[in-house]
């Protein structure tokens, strides 16, 4: 079969294209996360008054809802909120 570009090039090519897609995928989940007040996991400790570990055995034991995506892990304030009134009760 012959190839229009070298298999370098269509590497190049290939490595490009992902980079463009996980920054345009990094930059609609930013926004998404800011407009919908989706906290990290540090700001979650924050409003929760605990550590980050806490928050991650609050995920574990409690079920508190985790978003993932690639390397992004984001808490839904009003999941976070809600789970604070049901441990004050």
């Amino acid at each position: 079969m012959n190839n229009l570009f070298s298999q370098d090039f269509e590497n190049q090519l290939i490595d490009y294209f992902k980079l463009l897609a996980d920054r345009a995928f990094k930059e609609v989940l930013e926004e998404h996360c800011i407009g919908n007040e989706y906290l990290t996991k540090s700001e979650t400790a924050k409003l929760l008054k605990c550590s980050e570990k806490t928050v991650k055995k609050l995920v574990d034991d409690y079920a508190l809802p985790e978003i993932r995506a690639d390397h992004f892990i984001r808490y839904k304030k009003s999941d976070v909120e809600d789970l604070l009134e049901q441990l004050r009760c």
